[in-house]
């Protein structure tokens, strides 16, 4: 716990402004930041304190919390909130930080940027004893952060982030598609949610040119080394994180001698990946493994006219064998009752009839450990969006729209804030007996 006052601040709270009062303080009381407040005080020994590092600290808190983390925000909030500034431990209005004592602050914490993230793993890691299933569902995606572009005098380019593009497609009224474009420039927020309670847990920045491709496992494994005690099952992501290697690595990835073993549930781009014939090893030449993952049989049957047809009919999938990394696909007449003329042939002596498994490797995309378009698969899919929620609180209520910092350190910076808040307040949260709408964030 690294906040403390020598005064009982609920004796001299306003009685208007009590909830929001109250969650700043136990947000403060929340996060484990005296290891780096300790490390700051040393860097300051010895020099002028005319703004200590816990009042310096308390500010920054609740810039974020309430101000978007702008500073003139918050400034203007203190002058005007006598209690605001007995949580901080303003003692008066003349003692205010100004904005370039802020600046040097957020400059002095950027040089520290690890004791920040291990102040955010220590808050997940709390979240999770309270949360036993926290992490077993997680979402993946990434967003936008912008900031003013900055020119090198000497050579002309541009400092630090990059133009990045994101192309969605939209619906006109008329009923036609049109492709929409958004450029920006910046940086890029790799994010990794839980699916259900909507809490971050892991994240990267990087420049906005880059691909969100290569950032999938890099976040698991992250998150495997921080919280070992996670088990998580299911990762979703949209199409831009569709890869053959992405689904494979998530499954089979080793950190610490310990492989991933989570299932990759991801959105397939239009492919032109043709069907191609598969071999049982019976000498049936009857089975096609279709390019969405289906394998399909030759049932053979009568026509009303009497005529033999041979309809490829999907065989019934049996399941995933985690140990062999393959499916099991079973006769779809023995499974489902259809009619089929060839049905002694193939299931004589097989009490759960005709069995094939086909194996992953080579296949990851299009067979990966959770069958594509499968119920449970478009059940897991579905809480992707939940990441997107987490954006929209993190550039919405905590100020990540359009960021005044130019450099990587400084957006770092703002971006981890902003979840150490989000996390800390669902933590908060399930103390006070919630265990719904984690995430959320609600405006001073």
């Amino acid at each position: 716990m690294a906040y403390r006052i020598e005064t009982n601040l609920f004796d001299f709270l306003d009685e208007r402004e009590l909830g929001d009062l109250n969650r700043l303080v136990a947000l403060l009381e929340m996060l484990p930041a005296e290891p780096l407040l300790e490390a700051l005080e040393a860097e300051r020994a010895g020099r002028r304190n005319d703004n200590p590092v816990r009042r310096m600290w308390y500010c920054l808190v609740a810039a974020t919390l309430y101000g978007e983390g702008k500073w003139s925000r918050l400034r203007a909030e203190l002058a005007r909130n006598q209690d605001l500034r007995r949580v901080c431990d303003v003692p008066c209005v003349e003692t205010i930080p100004s904005r370039h004592a802020f600046k040097r602050f957020a400059a002095a914490l950027a040089r520290h940027q690890d004791l920040l993230e291990g102040m955010l793993a220590g808050v997940v890691a709390r979240l999770s004893e309270l949360l036993p299933d926290l992490g077993r569902h997680l979402a993946v995606d990434s967003s936008g952060l912008m900031t003013h572009t900055r020119v090198d005098e000497k050579d002309g380019r541009l400092r630090e982030g990059s133009w990045g593009a994101k192309t969605s497609q939209r619906v006109r009224k008329d009923g036609t598609v049109e492709e929409v474009t958004l450029r920006w420039f910046g940086f890029k927020l790799h994010l990794l949610v839980d699916a259900l309670y909507e809490v971050p847990l892991a994240f990267e920045v990087t420049e906005a040119k880059q691909s969100d491709m290569h950032h999938l496992v890099p976040l698991l494994v992250k998150l495997r080394q921080e919280q070992p005690q996670l088990e998580t099952e299911t990762v979703s992501a949209d199409k831009g994180y569709d890869s053959a290697e992405n689904v494979e690595r998530a499954w089979r990835e080793e950190v610490e001698g310990r492989p991933l073993r989570i299932k990759a549930v991801i959105a397939q781009r239009e492919s032109p990946t043709p069907d191609e014939p598969y071999q049982d090893g019976r000498g049936f030449c009857d089975l096609v493994l279709r390019k969405h993952g289906a394998l399909c049989c030759q049932r053979e049957l009568k026509n009303a006219e009497g005529k033999i047809e041979r309809p490829l009919t999907e065989m019934a999938w049996a399941g995933f064998e985690a140990d062999r990394e393959c499916h099991k696909f079973r006769c779809p007449a023995k499974t489902h009752g259809l009619e089929c003329r060839r049905f002694q042939e193939c299931n004589a002596g097989l009490s759960q009839g005709r069995t094939v498994r086909v194996a992953c490797e080579g296949r990851w995309r299009t067979l990966p450990p959770l069958p594509v378009d499968s119920p449970k698969w478009e059940r897991i899919y579905k809480g992707r969006t939940s990441v997107e929620r987490a954006f929209g609180r993190l550039k919405g209520p905590l100020g990540l729209e359009e960021l005044p910092v130019r450099s990587k350190a400084g957006v770092t910076l703002r971006a981890t804030m902003g979840l150490l808040v989000l996390v800390a307040l669902a933590v908060c949260r399930v103390r006070q007996g919630q265990t719904r709408n984690l995430g959320k964030i609600r405006a001073a």
